[in-house]
C-alpha cells in the first residue's frame, strides 16, 4: 500500500512550491517513509522542476536505511 500527501503553494514570484509526505508499505515488515519539497516553474520557454526528499526504509530486523535525493528535470 502506499499513500502520499502534498499541497502546492504558489509563490509571488512564480512558480508552484509543493512539500509533501509519502508512506509504503510491503508486506508485514517493509516501511518507507519520504518527505520533501518539489518547485516547479516555466521560464522563458524552459519547464523546470527541483525535488529534494529525504528518505527512511525499514525492512524486518535489518537496520534502517536513509537516502537524500535531488532531482532536477528542465525541459526545453
Amino acid at each position: 500500500m502506499d499513500a502520499q500527501v502534498g499541497y502546492g503553494f504558489a509563490l509571488p514570484q512564480g512558480g508552484v512550491l509543493t512539500p509533501f509526505a509519502e508512506v509504503g508499505m510491503a508486506g508485514a515488515d517493509s516501511r518507507r517513509l519520504r518527505l520533501g519539497t518539489r518547485y516547479a516553474a516555466a521560464v522563458t520557454g524552459l519547464d523546470m522542476a527541483v525535488e529534494l526528499a529525504g528518505e527512511r526504509r525499514e525492512s524486518g530486523d535489518t537496520a534502517a536505511e536513509h537516502a537524500l535525493q535531488l532531482d532536477v528535470d528542465l525541459r526545453f
